[in-house]
């Protein structure tokens, strides 16, 4: 079996060359969007935290985590949690790269990233942000630390006594500051992507793996055909 095994080798390296991500929820693109044009993915993480920790890193983590590996066109995805600190506004942190913002399903949450009419941080939603990255409907509080226009609500940060949380079933300023509450208590959070774009071909990763599978088929049967000449011979 070396033969075998030194094809696998190479199959393998292919398509660990050609850049394709470990196995996660795969984004399509929202529909009405064309090659060249960019957008974001927010999601609600299934899994839940305590707000103590001031470091905001340590939500972008769990946030990420969370995503599971989730790819756009074959590459892995950036996340990050849409959180506030006393020292660092969600909207600063997250950026504005004036794009639009969608569910993984492709339903639209806002015209923009930004503060402008119809934005992320315009107070307004379009939909609510309630779903995870598998499109499942999730109804919750989240922690935010943050106020409907994108900046740290004062007092009430994440590491604060009482951080602020959103509500994932409302439109509008609630889906970001709904209560204050304990950081002890479990909640969920935001997640938002980079900046994806919309590509105007097939992305190569795919070409890869067909390609490696063709070799790999080629030289099964070319194994088999030399294993039963020597086995006649």
């Amino acid at each position: 079996m070396n033969l075998l095994t030194s094809i696998l080798s190479v199959i393998i390296a292919i398509v660990g060359a050609s850049g394709i991500a470990s196995a996660g929820p795969i984004i399509a693109t929202p529909a009405g969007l064309n090659p060249g044009d960019h957008f974001r993915i927010v999601f609600v993480t299934d899994t839940t935290t305590t707000a103590s920790d001031s470091n905001l890193n340590t939500y972008d983590n769990l946030v990420t985590t969370d995503a599971n590996g989730a790819t756009y066109n074959g590459q892995a995805i950036t996340w990050q949690a849409i959180v506030s600190s006393s020292s660092v506004n969600a909207i600063n942190r997250i950026q504005e790269y004036d794009v639009p913002v969608y569910l993984a399903d492709g339903t639209k949450v806002a015209d923009s990233d930004t503060s402008a009419t119809n934005g992320l941080w315009s107070t307004t939603l379009e939909n609510p942000i309630n779903e995870d990255l598998s499109h499942t409907p999730i109804t919750a509080l989240v922690w935010t630390g943050t106020g409907a226009t994108g900046f740290a609500f004062s007092g009430n940060e994440i590491g604060s006594e009482q951080p602020s949380v959103g509500s994932t079933i409302v439109t509008y300023a609630a889906w970001a500051t709904a209560g204050f509450y304990d950081p002890s208590y479990q909640y969920n959070l935001y997640g938002i992507s980079s900046e994806l774009t919309v590509l105007a071909t097939v992305p190569e990763p795919s070409t890869a793996m067909l390609a490696g599978l063709g070799i790999f088929a080629t030289a099964i049967c070319g194994y088999r055909r030399q294993k039963n000449i020597s086995t006649i011979v």
